[in-house]
């Protein structure tokens, strides 16, 4: 994941899943400084709020949805897992 030392096993599908989500998270990021800056010079401006607003969205949906992939994925695992008991 972005900013982290943690390396991944061979073969860890779920860290890939989200791993894959990382390219996606880094743009938006890029895209919400670049607004935040746009937005700090003229906060009145009501384009650049919009335009702020817009990408804080798109961000908080991108990482619902990279959670949601590891959570469901997890879960499909605790499964099969819990029914070889």
């Amino acid at each position: 994941m972005l900013g982290t030392d943690l390396k991944p096993a061979d073969g860890d599908y779920i860290w890939n899943a989200g791993a894959a989500f990382d390219t996606g998270v880094g743009d938006l990021s890029n895209q919400m400084k670049q607004a935040m800056s746009m937005l700090s010079t003229s906060p009145s401006d009501p384009v650049y709020l919009a335009q702020y607003q817009e990408v804080v969205s798109e961000f908080s949906i991108y990482r619902n949805a990279q959670t949601s992939t590891v959570h469901a994925l997890s879960d499909v695992d605790k499964t099969i897992l819990g029914n070889y008991r």
